[in-house]
């Protein structure tokens, strides 16, 4: 079973998504959730912790090192 962390978090789903297409683009397979919970609510976004995109483990620093840059 392969662990997915959190890479980053967003107060909204359209950023997430831009992130998201960014690191796919680059080969970095990446899931979003809580989009829906924002998105419909988003007075409970930051309750739930916002918006998560996260990784595969084993492409987590390859991550970190693309938002950087």
């Amino acid at each position: 079973m392969e662990i997915w962390p959190i890479l980053i978090t967003f107060t909204y789903a359209h950023e997430a998504h831009l992130v998201k297409g960014y690191l796919e683009s680059n080969g970095i397979e990446a899931i979003i959730n809580d989009e829906l919970t924002a998105q419909v609510a988003n007075m409970y976004s930051n309750a739930i912790g916002d918006v998560k995109l996260r990784v595969c483990e084993s492409d987590y620093s390859q991550g970190i090192q693309l938002l950087k840059d």
